[in-house]
């Protein structure tokens, strides 16, 4: 399907291991902040519980290409539970902590992973309150530009403008079904360039979009306003869906 057919349908806070429970942070726009600890302070009498890794996989980050990302993924302990929100529904919104280690049990073929899965608005106050941009819902759900991001603002109408249009000559075409659009060039329908998870409402990028937009537009730019203007070009031709998480990655398919 073209998508110009479908023209009227418009800090990344996930944590990522690091040297201890205590580097491990999330914090939101207005100065809150967590630590990978309190989280599992908050979460103690939440049982550990085995989960299909199959089913994980279409929401698992990839880091083909990327040296220190592959050493972590390849030294990943698995005895360490990830950790996954859910909805009221039970449904799943993110892995909040544990990708390097969820994608190792994907490409050693296990079957299950350890995981503790936790209904985002059992959560006290305080935690809520950092992880509120994932409970919204809707096609309204939009990522604002962070606090001490906002200085730059004012560059980004045209710097914005640049980009959607660059991401215009390089996306022509998406596939859509009940859980995803995947987003692509039709004269190389094998590389997705974006994918869109309906469920949890995510925005993932390919990392080729940034290295050959680079080549136009200087890096500094690019790191302030890309993420934003990849939000909106899905926005301009995706309308009727919201977005709560965008996430750049070396998207594979399974």
């Amino acid at each position: 399907m073209k998508l110009y057919e479908n023209i009227q349908r418009i800090k990344s806070m996930m944590g990522v291991i690091n040297e201890g429970l205590h580097d491990t942070s999330w914090e939101n726009e207005e100065g809150d902040k967590i630590t990978l600890m309190d989280l599992l302070d908050a979460t103690e009498d939440i049982p550990v519980s085995n989960v299909s890794v199959e089913e994980l996989k279409p929401h698992l980050l990839s880091w083909d290409g990327d040296e220190d990302e592959v050493r972590k993924i390849e030294s990943a302990d698995l005895q360490y539970p990830i950790l996954i929100f859910v909805n009221d529904d039970w449904e799943f919104i993110t892995i909040i902590d544990g990708h390097h280690r969820a994608q190792k049990a994907a490409r050693q073929g296990l079957e299950t992973i350890r995981a503790k899965v936790i209904p985002i608005n059992s959560l006290p106050k305080h935690i809520k309150r950092v992880f509120k941009h994932m409970m919204s819902e809707g096609k309204d759900a939009y990522i604002s530009r962070l606090s001490y991001d906002q200085e730059y603002e004012e560059e980004y109408p045209k710097w914005g403008r640049l980009m959607v249009n660059f991401l215009d000559t390089q996306i022509d075409s998406y596939n859509e079904n009940d859980n995803t659009i995947i987003l692509f060039n039709e004269n190389d329908d094998s590389k997705t360039l974006m994918r869109y998870e309906k469920k949890n409402e995510e925005l993932y990028w390919d990392y080729s979009l940034h290295d050959n937009m680079t080549k136009f537009i200087p890096f500094n730019y690019m790191s302030r306003h890309f993420k934003y203007a990849v939000q909106d070009y899905f926005k301009k031709h995706f309308p009727d869906y919201g977005i709560r998480r965008i996430t750049a990655a070396n998207i594979t398919s399974y």
